[in-house]
Formats: structure tokens, C-alpha cells, sequence
């Protein structure tokens, strides 16, 4: 029997594999911008304090971004958009109350360990590396 290989695209390990690195990027990436969005909805209307919302958007969020940030390149345009759904759930669609620099300091520093996405995805990048 033949076997028949797929010509564009694959799905393995969870990953999008494409002969074109930017198919690749954009299913994997947009694949968890939605996913993430619909844990957030689910979310959305429960009467959460700020530290419950942060614990949401670190346990559940974020660690759908985990596995692809430490596989793939960054795909700043996908982590600009994961970043906005953070804030605007953190802040039920209002703009800011506390400046974001503050939000992710330690809580001695008056912040309440926000997440920074970008400093997350910088410290996946250097880990993975080190392990080669």
C-alpha cells in the first residue's frame, strides 16, 4: 500500500509543520491566540479579585504558550495579541488602573507578579537553547 504524504502541512506533537516556516508560525500561533481567548471568556463574568485573574491568565493562559514559545520563533504580532487579551481580561476591557511595569513586579515591589509575556518568552528562548 502507498503511503500518502501531506504536501503542505502537518500536524505532530501539537506543532504545525509546514515546508514554509511562515504557514507554520501562523496556524501554531493563531491555533492559541483562539484557544486562549476561550478560556478567558469562560472567565470573563466571575466576580474575580485582581490576584484570582492573575492566577487565571498564569495557570491556564499562559501555559498554552509554554510548549510553542520554547519550540518556535517568536511571532511578536501573536504575542502582541496574547498580551492585549491578558490586559483587557485583567482589566474587564477597561484600560489600565495600575501601570503595567508595576503589575509585574514583586509583590515587596508593590506589584502583584503580573506576568510579562515578553520576558517569559525571552526566558523560554534561553533555556531551550541552553539545553542543545
Amino acid at each position: 500500500k502507498e503511503i500518502k504524504w501531506p504536501e503542505s502541512k502537518v500536524k505532530t506533537l501539537g506543532l504545525w509543520l509546514s515546508v514554509e516556516p511562515e504557514i507554520a508560525a501562523l496556524l501554531n500561533y493563531d491555533e492559541k491566540v483562539e484557544k486562549i481567548r476561550k478560556i478567558l471568556s469562560c472567565w470573563k463574568y466571575r466576580r474575580l479579585t485582581l490576584l484570582g485573574r492573575i492566577t487565571v491568565l498564569k495557570s491556564l493562559a499562559s501555559s498554552q504558550i509554554v510548549y510553542l514559545l520554547s519550540s518556535l520563533p517568536s511571532n511578536y504580532n501573536a504575542l502582541n495579541q496574547i498580551n492585549k487579551l491578558f490586559y483587557q481580561f485583567l482589566w474587564n476591557g477597561k484600560g489600565d488602573k495600575i501601570k503595567r511595569k508595576i503589575m509585574i513586579n514583586d509583590y515587596c515591589d508593590g506589584g502583584l507578579k503580573m506576568i510579562d509575556l515578553f520576558s517569559f518568552n525571552k526566558a523560554l528562548k534561553q533555556h531551550g537553547s541552553r539545553n542543545t
